[in-house]
């Protein structure tokens, strides 16, 4: 057993390093999978295609999955941790702040992507690919391409 006292304060810090970047990577993934979901039942629903497909939905999921846990997992704890006060047991690990990001990043990639969904062949003077099949197409068709 190690009884020095900065080895106690060290596990505090750490602990409190793994909660916000499981918070962290919780709310990032909340927002990415929202969006995912709504974009494709929305087109499924009203362009009667999905504008993602399943794979590119689980590569999406794979990319996001692995950059984030990526840039979670190297973030050092600091000296500022320790100044909070701790949170209790009964906290939600989603917090209502949390929840205001996830909806309002949310929103705002919906109306982004919506808009380019909608708007964007004639925007951009591109052509959206909906509607044609691989085969009689001599050329290849252009697509949009989204970024989350």
């Amino acid at each position: 057993t190690d009884d020095n006292f900065t080895s106690i304060v060290k596990a505090v810090m750490w602990g409190r390093n793994v909660y916000d970047s499981i918070s962290k990577f919780l709310q990032f993934q909340l927002t990415v999978n929202m969006v995912a979901i709504i974009v494709a039942f929305v087109g499924a629903c009203f362009i009667t295609d999905s504008p993602l497909k399943a794979v590119q939905m689980l590569w999406v999921n794979l990319i996001m999955d692995t950059l984030a846990s990526l840039a979670l997992a190297t973030e050092l704890p600091s000296e500022e941790l320790l100044e909070r006060s701790p949170y209790g047991r009964t906290k939600p690990i989603i917090s209502r702040n949390m929840i205001k990001n996830i909806l309002g990043q949310s929103i705002y990639q919906l109306s982004v992507i919506f808009f380019l969904i909608w708007f964007g062949e004639l925007l951009l003077d591109v052509e959206n690919g909906r509607g044609l099949s691989a085969r009689g197409i001599n050329r290849p068709t252009e697509h949009f391409t989204v970024i989350f």
